[in-house]
């Protein structure tokens, strides 16, 4: 897999009881905040919710990272 802007890698930990999530561009920086949740259906919601925010955040901050000043 070659690695480019469009790459977007969620690292979820799980745990007994709580599981966390983190989200992670094609630099390896973090974008968004850590996601905690349990294991219920809810939660698995909140996931699939939370990865779309994630997934739009860092869209914006793609664009805004490689627009270029107009003079």
């Amino acid at each position: 897999m070659q690695v480019h802007s469009k790459i977007l890698v969620v690292e979820t930990d799980i745990g007994k009881d709580t599981h966390y999530a983190r989200a992670f561009d094609f630099l390896g920086i973090e974008i968004g905040k850590l996601l905690k949740f349990k294991s219920s259906a809810q939660a698995y919601t909140a996931l699939d919710n939370w990865m779309a925010y994630i997934l739009e955040i860092g869209s914006m901050i793609s664009i805004r990272n490689t627009s270029k000043k107009r003079e």
